[in-house]
């Protein structure tokens, strides 16, 4: 869920500084657009307490480095900063939850106040059917909490697991979209002692789609990646705060090596929505030049937001826009050297 990092007014960094209180699912496993919401009377959330908390990442400086304990309950939300305590109002019909391939999400919104913006406070943790799956006992899984993607934090107390499940929100993904996403999450893949150095069956080892995610970006974590067949994915968030799901698909030149097609997709409630493309070229283990033309021409820019921007199999890649209302697709497919337009 791409959120909107928000600019801390003077008077939030003032009450930071002195101290003060207010009253305040698998085909395409990232699309999560199978929700159901519940009508009548808004749900009261159990308590969640966070406490402990250790700081995971900042990309900005956020005015929230010194949060010790964060307390959920009802319709409130404390934060304590240091030895300050904030108490807010939430807005429990924005309360939501997503199944995504990279763990659950629980998303609470703080009512706008007088010492505390408008702030959504996101919890993440693996499946517990993932851990169970593996003999491993989920009170001992990871989890993490952020506030409005400016800072996350590592709980290292956290005993409110029977509190936290699924369904405590007014809006969560269907059933059916659970199960989708998490056939995904536990779907079977080779051990590491099942793969030889060679070729796998995509004609790729894992090797070398760990090379390709370096070729893409030099920055990139290959070990965060999924791999399957001829490509790969990673659902990340970038230093501005956006979630951005990273993938990419290798296609066979007829002269021998690969060409790596590998858009940048930012990922929102609404949906995807094309960020940038990368092509590159590979073979025997390091990049080749490739022809510049070879890229795809379709301007992948939509003004509204789909379920995916590309989708990818070994016969070529299918662009979605969308434009009034509609879906545009474009297809293409791969004939040895290039993608030709159908």
């Amino acid at each position: 869920m791409k959120t909107k990092a928000f600019v801390i007014p003077f008077s939030l960094l003032t009450l930071l500084s002195c101290g003060g209180s207010g009253n305040n699912e698998a085909g395409t496993p990232a699309d999560t657009t199978g929700v159901e919401t519940v009508a009548g009377d808004l749900k009261l959330l159990p308590e969640l307490i966070f406490d402990d908390l250790e700081i995971a990442s900042t990309p900005n400086g956020s005015g929230f480095e010194n949060t010790k304990k964060v307390v959920i309950k009802g319709d409130e939300l404390k934060i304590w900063l240091g030895q300050k305590e904030i108490s807010c109002k939430l807005d429990l019909s924005a309360s939501r939850e997503e199944a995504e391939p990279t763990g659950y999400y629980w998303y609470f919104t703080t009512v706008e106040s007088a010492s505390l913006p408008a702030t959504e406070f996101a919890v993440s943790t693996e499946y517990e059917e993932a851990c169970l799956a593996r003999n491993m006992d989920p009170k001992e899984r990871s989890i993490q909490l952020s506030i409005s993607n400016l800072i996350t934090f590592y709980p290292k107390k956290f005993n409110s697991w029977g509190n936290l499940k699924r369904k405590i929100t007014q809006t969560y993904p269907s059933d059916e979209k659970y199960q989708q996403v998490l056939a995904y999450v536990n779907r079977e893949e080779p051990s590491p002692e099942d793969i030889d150095e060679g070729a796998t069956s995509s004609g790729l080892s894992v090797d070398d789609l760990k090379k390709i995610v370096k070729i893409i970006d030099e920055e990139y974590d290959a070990d965060k990646f999924v791999f399957k067949g001829r490509g790969g994915s990673c659902l990340y968030v970038d230093r501005n705060g956006d979630r951005v799901e990273t993938e990419f698909y290798c296609y066979p030149f007829s002269t021998g090596g690969w060409m790596v097609y590998a858009p940048n997709e930012y990922v929102s409630d609404k949906g995807h929505r094309f960020a940038s493309l990368s092509f590159k070229g590979y073979k025997d283990g390091v990049e080749i030049p490739v022809d510049p033309a070879l890229e795809l021409v379709d301007d992948a820019n939509g003004k509204e937001c789909v379920d995916e921007v590309y989708a990818f199999s070994d016969k070529g890649v299918v662009i979605k826009k969308k434009s009034g209302g509609k879906i545009i697709l474009s297809e293409y497919v791969w004939n040895g050297q290039m993608m030709t337009k159908e």
